[in-house]
């Protein structure tokens, strides 16, 4: 791959070699030897505080799924590896806000690579595995006796092997990145930093087109459920969960593609408003990776029924469960009807 030099050296700096792109030029040369720079701290901070909550809040969706058995459905599973993603990608942030907050701004990109390897996984899962759910409702919905005949093991197995696939591709293509002129670029080392070269640009095209394909198949099974059951109360809270998660992958994961992928590179936005561009979108990613609880709290009453017994009453807003309405079942509840 080629160097993109578009912007001239203006000052005597280590790195003499070629840069991926010319925003790692710009922030180098315009941050490298400042230190703590205030308005580069700012927003790994924040990072690392949505990084906290998603800790919590996912660790909480992960201990309710294993707590109660009407949870323990495939749609179940395929939720848990989006919160368990959640947590791996965010946990990039304790290396983002360690460098910036130590003032050497940057590190080797191939330093940055091996650090974050095993937590780009994460960030696959959660995209690919979102996806994944609205595959598992479309077939429970659409096929319900071919649903209930499924070998659930090797069924979710099928999609974990996917992702774990395509996530040792980008990796490949990220090492291969390290390996070459760019091993000693210096970066930031925010996540999207990691992803190197080529690894970046299938990354982030698969991150768009699977988003995209959310929609449409979430649109799909809301629509097969309302043919098919009309207006009742339930049907109203599966929607109500569906419109929840598209506003959750629309605004966090396709946003920050859309932004990486398309926006910067064909807009002709300065070069010194990349950053920033990114950094807010970011924001916006790590909302949604952090509002999984909120969202399964909010509209799920098996997992609110859930939480309230393992919390409720020793964490503030989260009352105690009404125990004259809610109980744990033994029996297994349908997956194919029950989204909620």
């Amino acid at each position: 791959m080629s160097a993109t030099p578009t912007l001239p050296l203006t000052k005597d700096l280590p790195y003499k070699g070629n840069f991926s792109s010319p925003e790692n030029q710009y922030l180098y040369q315009t941050y490298y030897g400042q230190g703590v720079c205030i308005e580069m701290l700012f927003i790994p901070i924040i990072y690392f505080c949505f990084m906290l909550l998603s800790y919590v809040g996912n660790a909480m969706v992960l201990i309710a799924t294993v707590k109660n058995k009407n949870l323990h459905g495939s749609y179940n599973f395929l939720l848990c590896m989006v919160c368990l993603g959640d947590m791996m990608h965010l946990s990039t942030h304790w290396l983002y806000l360690g460098n910036m907050a130590s003032g050497h701004n940057f590190i080797p990109y191939r330093f940055c690579f091996y650090a974050d390897a095993f937590f780009q996984v994460g960030a696959t899962l959660s995209i690919l595995m979102t996806f994944f759910v609205g595959i598992d409702r479309l077939i429970g919905v659409w096929l319900p006796t071919i649903y209930r005949s499924l070998n659930l093991l090797l069924y979710d197995g099928f999609f974990m092997a996917v992702a774990l696939a395509f996530s040792f591709l980008v990796f490949f293509l990220g090492l291969q990145h390290s390996w070459g002129e760019f091993g000693d670029e210096p970066v930031q080392c925010r996540i999207i930093d990691s992803y190197g070269g080529a690894a970046g640009q299938v990354w982030f095209q698969m991150c768009v087109i699977v988003n995209l394909l959310d929609i449409g198949v979430y649109s799909l099974v809301w629509l097969l459920l309302r043919r098919r059951a009309g207006q009742s109360g339930t049907m109203k809270k599966v929607f109500k969960s569906l419109v929840a998660m598209m506003i959750s992958v629309v605004v966090g994961w396709l946003v920050q593609a859309f932004v990486k992928a398309i926006l910067l590179p064909l807009a002709n936005f300065p070069i010194s408003q990349w950053y920033y561009w990114e950094s807010c979108t970011g924001i916006l990613l790590n909302v949604a990776s952090a509002s999984n609880v909120f969202i399964m709290y909010g509209f799920s009453s098996e997992y609110r029924m859930t939480i309230q017994r393992l919390i409720g009453g020793k964490v503030p807003f989260i009352p105690p469960p009404d125990v004259s309405k809610t109980a744990f079942a033994t029996s297994k509840i349908s997956t194919a009807t029950n989204l909620i």
